[in-house]
């Protein structure tokens, strides 16, 4: 059904790393490491993108984890193909201006609502 949707509404936050994914037996130390040294800065459904946009889970093989079905990194072709509007909601502040540029570098919204002074803070570093 994500794959047919032709209107997406999704979040992104800022990247940590989440010691109940170790506790839970999701990642390993060792994988946590391994990520946190791509440096991420954008988390998106658990899909990280550094600040180039580059998706982080996409270096390993295999992927250290996906939580859901919905592989983000695949949202770019179908924006390209005019198939899908993706609507980024993006927090009001200035923590949030890395996040926001590298989900925009990767292409993977073409619509994106946040609040003024952080829509400001993205013309003036871009």
């Amino acid at each position: 059904m994500m794959t047919r949707a032709n209107v997406m509404v999704m979040g992104l936050w800022t990247p940590h790393t989440n010691p109940e994914l170790i506790r839970r037996g999701i990642l390993t130390p060792a994988q946590v490491e391994a990520i946190e040294a791509y440096r991420p800065a954008v988390d998106i459904n658990h899909w990280v993108f550094d600040a180039a946009g580059q998706c982080i889970n996409e270096m390993f093989d295999p992927f250290p984890y996906m939580l859901s079905g919905l592989e983000i990194p695949h949202l770019k072709k179908q924006i390209e193909g005019r198939r899908t509007k993706v609507v980024l909601i993006a927090g009001g502040s200035p923590s949030y201006v890395p996040a926001i540029q590298a989900a925009l570098k990767a292409g993977l919204a073409n619509i994106l609502v946040t609040d003024h002074i952080t829509a400001q803070l993205l013309q003036v570093t871009d």
